[in-house]
């Protein structure tokens, strides 16, 4: 209930803090989240177009 009680006070002042934490915080996370991605597609699976995959080719 604290959180809706002084939800007017975090837009109070529309522009972007310029405090060096939190641009510090900001550009780590952003990094974090490039890693997380690059990552993610670094390890997807290669499929090729009209290859079948899996256990249907073993089939008879």
């Amino acid at each position: 209930m604290n959180t809706i009680t002084y939800f007017e006070l975090a837009f109070r002042n529309l522009w972007p803090s310029l405090n060096h934490m939190d641009l510090f915080w900001g550009i780590a996370g952003g990094v974090v989240v490039k890693l997380v991605i690059i990552y993610r597609t670094k390890n997807a699976r290669k499929y090729r177009l009209g290859v079948e995959y899996g256990s249907a080719r073993w089939s008879a």
